[in-house]
């Protein structure tokens, strides 16, 4: 690389080819590269239809009133309690509004109807541990919607990432939101065809050499005929 940059006249060519990139990010496209040679299941294939931008932003906006409580806030809630019990005091606690969170958390809150909303990463790896939920969703009667970024679900739970969200109740306030924002959604998935598998995409090699093969075969049916 260093000989191809001291050449004059070249000190402006594109050395993408010679850039060494970080492992995550050659795995990052190994896995893209795969998913397009290879003919994905429809389970799988339907990940890839994620929300609109527009549509994901309102999701994400709706979703961070219902942050759950994050260390500080949970300790000193408790240490209020705690002195207040120890004053002999009653403190009157409102009814939490949190989003819920975890794999298996979710799946029991829908398995009991008690999920209102569930919000799926479509990015999650390995897609195995969360690709139960949509179907399992489509069977309880929930709605769902399937977003591009665990790490977008992770800020909203204070953690780096996470694989999905429930919504069981929402404030008085804020149901007709609520409402608005989930007939969106499935506006948006009952477009969505959830059998269909996703088809294989040829490299530009192997489409070269089925178009040479092609090209060879009608060439010989050209001298068959005219002989």
């Amino acid at each position: 690389m260093g000989r191809v940059m001291s050449q004059e006249g070249h000190k402006h060519m594109d050395l993408t080819r010679y850039t060494k990139f970080p492992k995550y990010v050659k795995i990052q496209r190994h896995k893209q590269t795969l998913n397009q040679r290879l003919k994905t299941p429809a389970s799988i294939h339907h990940f890839s239809h994620t929300l609109e931008k527009n549509v994901a932003t309102n999701v994400v906006s709706f979703l961070s009133k219902y942050k759950p409580e994050d260390k500080t806030q949970k300790k000193a809630r408790l240490q209020a309690l705690a002195e207040a019990k120890a004053e002999g005091k009653e403190i009157a606690q409102k009814k939490p509004y949190f989003a819920k969170f975890g794999v298996k958390h979710v799946t029991t809150l829908i398995e009991k109807k008690q999920a209102k909303l569930v919000i799926i990463a479509a990015d999650v790896d390995p897609i195995e541990v969360v690709l139960h939920l949509p179907a399992l969703c489509r069977k309880q009667g929930i709605p769902y919607a399937i977003i591009n970024g665990k790490a977008v679900l992770g800020q909203i739970t204070h953690m780096s990432t996470c694989t999905c969200l429930a919504i069981t109740d929402v404030r008085e306030e804020e149901k007709r939101e609520f409402d608005s924002l989930v007939q969106a959604i499935s506006g948006f998935m009952e477009g969505v065809n959830v059998h269909q598998e996703g088809r294989n995409i040829l490299g530009a090699k192997s489409q070269a050499v089925i178009d040479g093969v092609a090209a060879r075969l009608a060439r010989e049916q050209a001298n068959r005929r005219e002989l």
